[in-house]
């Protein structure tokens, strides 16, 4: 009886890890993620900024109060992608999005669109874009 109890517990662990990775496999990357954080690095200096911290755009010098969504992805089932940044205005930029499987990472296609590619850490998207005119890196962290 005993035996039977340990098979019956490991396949219902096994049916449930199943489940779950076909779940996560189908609706993964799927969502919104908005602004959480950017990392501003010019030459040697870097600085990091969170929702709530003013930011001075290094081109305009406008200051800008950052908040969640200053920068936004939508990330839809369909693979259409609509990106969002205040600097730009309220239009969106649309294109497509999939899942690199030989990086892992999102790739992002479509003219106009500001991002080639993004990592998917966790509820986190990550990626970098650069201004090397005044030599300057972006970092920008979204969380779903």
């Amino acid at each position: 009886m005993k035996k039977v109890t340990v098979a019956l517990s490991t396949l219902l662990a096994v049916v449930i890890c199943a489940v779950a990775m076909i779940c996560f496999a189908a609706c993964g990357a799927n969502g919104t993620y908005k602004f959480y954080s950017m990392s501003v690095k010019t030459g040697d200096e870097e600085k990091v900024y969170k929702v709530g911290d003013e930011f001075e755009v290094p081109v305009s010098g406008e200051k800008v109060k950052l908040d969640a969504d200053y920068f936004v992805i939508t990330l839809n089932k369909d693979g259409s992608v609509e990106i969002k940044n205040k600097e730009s205005g309220d239009s969106a930029v649309t294109g497509t999005w999939e899942k690199n499987k030989d990086t892992g990472k999102i790739d992002f296609k479509g003219a106009g669109v500001p991002v080639s590619s993004a990592e998917l850490k966790g509820s986190k998207l990550v990626f970098s874009t650069s201004i090397p005119l005044i030599n300057v890196t972006f970092t920008y962290t979204l969380k779903k």
